[in-house]
């Protein structure tokens, strides 16, 4: 039962993926949907970050690049376009 569910797990985040590259595809640069999904990207991207540092307290520190810094600003400038309905302008 449980291999089941992690079979169709699998097969709906494979669908997803491909979903999302057909979209990228034939989204415009400037699409508003294309921003958001790419502030997603990144955000999953920091929560990762977040975790290993979660999962490896004691590990080496790296010096502080700006890199942080540098993404939370990008998502600022992504989320803060003025759009406040979420919709397309045509």
């Amino acid at each position: 039962k449980q291999a089941n569910f992690l079979s169709a797990q699998a097969r709906a985040m494979s669908e997803l993926r491909s979903s999302i590259k057909t979209f990228l595809e034939l989204a415009d640069e400037s699409d508003l949907r294309r921003l958001r999904l790419q502030q997603m990207q990144k955000d999953i991207e920091l929560k990762n970050i977040e975790i290993e540092r979660v999962k490896n307290p004691g590990g080496e520190e790296q010096e502080d690049d700006g890199f942080m810094d540098a993404l939370h600003a990008e998502a600022s400038e992504v989320w803060n376009d003025g759009d406040s309905d979420g919709a397309e302008e045509s």
